[in-house]
């Protein structure tokens, strides 16, 4: 264990206050929160350093500050926050300003072991703390700073000692095994209903969903090695008019795979029901069944390498923001992969037209709920190779019409034939 492990480690066992920065995305002050909850016979004081209310409609302090204590007092109902301050800054940064309204808010509990989390925080907030620090440096030894890094997962952690400061990143994750995407939404201010889900590495999983996942893996592994004329017609089977036999039409193509290999009735069974009481878009509701097992498939080969990194895969995710009047008023994901850091991958899977504005607006939307921990990205059904050289079909035109409109959005596209490869790529930083 290092010098700087060392400190982070009594750092966290010695915790009396711990101060967080208001911010959309709350998720970085309620995971440390949580591991600081979680010690045994130790009480904590929370401090929140956010902002006066003003006209920048850009910051909405107040809201995010609701956010964060309605999702804190139902996870930790009979132990409400004890001691809990905010102190509110003036939106015009002056740093002697802000050291001042710091000051009176800990003066009397200067001799207490202080985390100051700066992750939610801008700049002056970083610059504040560490001047109110080094301007007590007899106390200077009580207070700890810790970032969370994004990209790789990891702490990084700082001290004042003898005139500097010391920084570095600790091998310590902020990973947590109770996070779930209901309160990771309500973090952001959005209420969710979630179709299927499953967990990663819990053996408890509904086996019907599972069941499922393992049907269309068996369908994946033939979709791109059998004759090409049936894949091609399965993403046409989109462009058919509305008619009562579409579904016994496209079950035929299905069918046809079948018969391929590796594929078992029941598998088929399986598949058919998933897709019972459709009759139109039969392939939009395949693709994000096929994409899911993929995905599910991935993560589990990934997990080996490390066991704590995802927490669950779920299916058809309806979020609203808790201001929407109109129950009915909701936007949908189609799949929605949770890390255990709090960080979310947004998959929109996409076997028509999308506009550039549509694909936008999904990106916004995965913004809106992860904060930059939210990243969206659009599956397709078109091979790497296919996009790269233009396919040209009759039945392919809303397809690579909304492939360019993602690019043009500045989306990031995943290929359904490469798209084990493409997540690998996603994440061999943090793995």
């Amino acid at each position: 264990m290092t010098d700087l492990e060392n400190r982070w480690r009594q750092a966290q066992e010695k915790c009396d206050v711990y101060v967080m920065c208001s911010t959309l995305n709350q998720i970085v002050n309620y995971l440390p929160l949580e591991n600081l909850k979680n010690r045994e016979n130790k009480s904590l004081e929370i401090i929140n350093l956010t902002y006066e209310d003003g006209e920048n409609k850009r910051f909405l302090n107040k809201m995010w500050d609701e956010n964060f204590s309605t999702v804190y007092n139902d996870r930790y109902e009979g132990m409400p926050w004890i001691d809990s301050d905010d102190i509110k800054l003036p939106r015009r940064f002056k740093c002697e300003n802000y050291i001042r309204e710091i000051d009176k808010c800990i003066d009397d509990r200067k001799n207490k072991n202080f985390i100051w989390n700066v992750t939610g925080g801008q700049r002056n907030i970083l610059f504040t703390t560490m001047k109110y620090i080094e301007d007590n440096a007899d106390t200077s030894s009580n207070h700890t700073v810790m970032y969370l890094e994004g990209n790789t997962q990891k702490i990084t952690v700082g001290y004042y000692d003898r005139n500097e400061w010391k920084f570095g990143a600790v091998n310590n994750s902020y990973r947590s095994d109770t996070i779930d995407l209901h309160n990771l939404f309500r973090l952001a201010g959005y209420e969710s209903k979630i179709s299927n889900a499953v967990s990663i590495n819990k053996d408890k999983n509904e086996e019907d969903f599972l069941d499922l996942l393992k049907a269309y893996s068996n369908f994946y592994s033939k979709l791109y090695q059998v004759n090409e004329e049936v894949r091609k017609k399965l993403i046409e089977s989109n462009k058919w008019n509305k008619k009562e036999n579409n579904a016994n039409e496209f079950f035929k193509l299905l069918d046809g795979i079948k018969h391929k290999g590796e594929v078992t009735d029941d598998d088929f069974k399986i598949i058919k029901k998933s897709l019972k009481n459709r009759t139109n878009y039969l392939f939009g509701y395949f693709l994000e069944y096929m994409a899911a097992a993929v995905i599910w498939n991935a993560v589990k080969e990934m997990s080996k390498q490390d066991a704590d990194f995802f927490q669950s895969l779920s299916h058809s995710v309806k979020v609203r923001k808790h201001d929407w009047r109109e129950e009915e008023k909701f936007c949908e994901l189609d799949l929605v992969l949770l890390l255990r850091s709090g960080q979310t991958v947004v998959f929109e899977c996409k076997s028509g037209f999308m506009s550039a504005e549509n694909a936008k607006s999904r990106e916004y939307t995965a913004y809106a709920l992860g904060g930059v921990y939210g990243k969206p990205i659009l599956i397709t059904p078109l091979s790497k190779r296919e996009a790269v050289e233009g396919v040209k079909s009759d039945g392919y035109e809303n397809i690579t019409k909304a492939y360019s409109s993602a690019r043009r959005a500045g989306l990031e596209v995943f290929h359904l034939d490469t798209l084990k490869e493409d997540l690998k790529d996603l994440f061999k930083d943090a793995l």
